[in-house]
């Protein structure tokens, strides 16, 4: 499949490698879910101890889970930069892909980090309007709560 989409296209071997582990975890993630269903299904529920099927499934979910986050994080925004930098050498376009990710991912953080000042000024002045209403402080409470987990 690989081939089939990429056989005009001139790529390097760690663009066709990080497509391939791509692929598999994607695949893998796929099967696994079957899997997990169905041993799921299987399992007693009157058992308190976790039986050594469910250790092995939550170890390949991490992987999965982890793979795929740096896959989407780091290493395929990496491959993607890396082309269009200016650079001519390999550890000069890397650091300069590197420094293009990091850069966006800055501008991420502020713009969250306004958002979130923008959601406290906006509870706090809902409830310096209705100060009978909790629900907000709450709601805010909670959000960020569930951030900082």
């Amino acid at each position: 499949m690989i081939h089939y989409y990429t056989k005009n296209a001139r790529l390097p071997v760690g663009v066709y490698l990080t497509l391939l582990y791509s692929y598999v975890i994607l695949f893998f993630a796929l099967a696994l879910v079957t899997i997990d269903l169905a041993a799921g299904l299987f399992a007693s529920h009157n058992d308190p101890t976790m039986p050594r099927e469910e250790l092995y499934l939550n170890v390949l979910w991490r992987v999965v889970y982890w793979s795929i986050q740096v896959l989407a994080w780091i290493v395929i925004p990496l491959c993607q930069a890396y082309p269009y930098s200016g650079e001519f050498t390999f550890l000069r376009k890397m650091a300069q892909a590197a420094w293009e990710n990091i850069f966006f991912y800055l501008i991420v953080l502020v713009v969250a980090v306004v958002a979130g000042a923008g959601l406290a000024v906006a509870v706090i002045i809902n409830n310096l309007k209705y100060p009978d209403n909790k629900v907000s402080v709450e709601m805010y409470v909670l959000f960020f709560k569930r951030l900082t987990m």
